[in-house]
Order: structure tokens, then C-alpha cells, then sequence
């Protein structure tokens, strides 16, 4: 979990970037990921300025977190915390990391895929997959809850040769044991197993 600190936090249960002033806190938004701001309530101008294009989760941290400044910091944010509920915080940024791991890896039937390394395993052992296979399995589970057409496939994926070649490298994932389905003029999807 990518945690960028903009507040008087201090902890050594988590590595986050400390920053100091609102250039670097500008500059470290815009160009790098992170899932998680740390943000004191002082701050609350340039976090208004985030918040059409920021997708993580915002906590602000205050001396006093009374009704008015509850209600502004979920306005912005997600939660508001006074720096003197250590535990507290300590609890929401272990949730979160939890919660964030969870959406990093996806299970399916009898095989898990790790959307941040980009590696399949069946059974705890990694299934080798050429990177058009990769590409695929990644933009398919992606969009689980869809039928995904060629077209797409070819628009979103850099190692696709040409429309042919997906016919070929389906059938290569199902020998695999991966169970694609493929409904006429739909498209492909993975099929969904308990």
C-alpha cells in the first residue's frame, strides 16, 4: 500500500512519503500512485484541489475533529481522526491495506491472479503465460462481469499480432485449464466458478 503523508503522522508500522510543502505534495499526486493520503485538516485547500482526479482514500488528521470539521473532511475525504487516536488510525490504514490487497488479487475457480505482478497460479504454483496471455487473462478479469469483444481485446492489448492470433491464444489459456467462454457477437469472458 503506497501511503503519502502530508500530515504530522508519525509511525513506524507503515513506510509512507513524507512531504512537507504544497509543490511536492502537487507533484507527488500527479506522478506517482498512492492509495492512501495522510492529510492534516490545515491542508484542506489542496486536497479541494484533488479531488475530481484522486481515486484513493483520503484520511485527515486533526488537533480537534468536532461536527463542522467531521462534516468538511468527508466531504473531501473518507475519515477524520484527531492525532491522539494513534490506534485508531493504525486500525483504518491496516483495514485499508487489507481491503486494497484484496483488489490486487482476484481468485477464480481454482486459480489466482495477482493484478500488481501480473502472475497466475494454480494450486500456490505460477502457471507460465506468454505476455499476449497475460495481457488477456489481465484485461479479462479486469472486466469479469462482461463480454469482452475482439476489437477490444486488439484496442487494449500491445502483444495481440492481429484478430486471428486471439483465437489461437484462447485456446492455448483453455488448455491451460482457464475456462473462457464465447458467446457469438458478444465476445469472450471468464467463466465464473465457486
Amino acid at each position: 500500500m503506497n501511503i503519502l503523508n502530508y500530515s504530522f503522522f508519525e509511525t513506524n508500522e507503515f513506510n509512507f512519503k513524507q512531504v512537507y510543502d504544497n509543490e511536492t505534495f502537487f507533484n507527488e499526486v500527479n506522478f506517482k500512485h498512492y492509495d492512501v493520503i495522510l492529510a492534516d485538516f490545515s491542508n484542506y485547500r489542496e486536497l479541494q484541489k484533488i479531488k475530481n482526479f484522486y481515486n484513493g482514500y483520503i484520511i485527515f488528521l486533526n488537533y480537534v475533529c468536532d461536527e463542522l470539521y467531521y462534516k468538511k473532511a468527508l466531504y473531501i475525504g473518507d475519515f477524520c481522526y484527531l492525532y491522539s487516536e494513534y490506534e485508531k488510525i493504525i486500525l483504518r490504514l491496516k483495514y485499508l491495506r487489507n481491503k486494497i490487497l484484496k483488489k490486487k488479487v482476484i481468485k477464480f475457480g481454482k486459480f489466482i491472479y495477482n493484478f500488481k505482478t501480473k502472475h497466475l497460479y494454480h494450486k500456490n504454483i505460477l502457471i507460465e503465460l506468454t505476455k499476449a496471455e497475460t495481457e488477456i487473462i489481465d484485461f479479462l478479469l479486469s472486466n469479469k462481469n462482461r463480454y469482452i469483444s475482439k476489437i477490444e481485446l486488439i484496442e487494449n492489448c500491445d502483444y495481440i499480432e492481429n484478430i486471428d492470433s486471439i483465437k489461437v491464444i484462447i485456446s492455448n489459456l483453455r488448455k491451460k485449464g482457464i475456462d473462457i467462454i464465447n458467446k457469438k457477437n458478444l465476445g469472450y469472458k471468464i467463466k465464473k466458478k465457486e
